[in-house]
């Protein structure tokens, strides 16, 4: 559940406790406790018409592990409801139309490092560098040598990378070992790289195309749909991705794949 499709702070920690273990029994009291007050007072809260105190809504934003950008959202959701003036509210609301357009974007919602923009051209002018990249991370492909074989590409294209790599610290070298670095990378819709990216990784898929197994998948479905659908199809995906995206981080590393989805208005 994401706090950002909630308008109320009340009914978003409430279904958050109830999808709990056990429906969240108990929760209320440990918040109680967190917050230094009165388990009658947290009742009233979340149950009545009385309002978290913004210093109270910080820690709950604590108690609940929430990111920056969830955290302020939050905190948003409780000012709206504290403030008594309509201007003030209409100040809150657009506020937290602001911030939810923000959490639409993946880079907001994947904490990354930044190359810089030298450094960024030459990253996303080919496919094959985020593959080499990512392919350290497969048992496999632990040097130049192994990871030319497994992508089909020239030796001495793939040393040339690895350098790259190793210079900005995309992939590291421990004990003659390859291995993923400790930067990251992402590009936001707003780059000038973004196209480039994408169109490198659909001209692959295109390739891909020809010689498909079971494990593969393409899907091509032009329609015609309410802008409500479409908006939910959009939620769904960023759900999807950001869901996958933790899941990923604790899997093992044993196949290098590349997901494409493109949802666009024909106009």
């Amino acid at each position: 559940m994401k706090i950002f499709d909630y308008a109320h702070y009340k009914n978003f920690v409430n279904d958050l406790i109830e999808s709990m273990p056990k429906k969240g029994r108990g929760q209320y009291s440990k918040i109680a406790q967190y917050l230094k007050i009165n388990t009658v007072v947290v009742s009233q809260i979340f149950r009545g018409k009385r309002d978290l105190s913004l210093e109270h809504a910080f820690l709950l934003t604590q108690f609940f592990a929430m990111n920056d950008l969830e955290r302020e959202y939050f905190l948003n959701l409780v000012q709206k409801e504290k403030a008594s003036h309509y201007a003030l509210k209409k100040h809150f609301e657009i506020k937290l139309k602001e911030l939810k357009k923000r959490s639409q974007d993946l880079k907001e919602r994947i904490q990354v490092q930044e190359l810089n923009d030298e450094a960024k051209f030459q990253f996303y002018s080919q496919w094959y560098y985020s593959a080499i990249r990512l392919s350290t991370l497969l048992p496999e492909c632990y040097n130049a040598e192994q990871i030319a074989q497994r992508l089909r590409l020239p030796l001495k294209r793939v040393r040339e990378v690895v350098g790259f790599l190793l210079q900005y610290g995309l992939i590291v070298e421990e004990k003659g070992r390859l291995k993923i670095g400790p930067l990251k990378t992402y590009i936001g819709a707003d780059s000038p790289h973004v196209i480039r990216h994408h169109s490198n990784w659909r001209v692959k898929g295109l390739e891909n195309m020809e010689d498909l197994d079971d494990s593969e998948f393409f899907f091509t479905s032009p329609m015609v749909i309410s802008q409500e659908l479409l908006s939910e199809y959009k939620k769904r995906i960023l759900d999807l991705v950001e869901s996958m995206q933790q899941k990923i981080e604790k899997a093992k590393d044993e196949k290098l794949v590349c997901l494409n989805i493109d949802l666009f208005d024909l106009g």
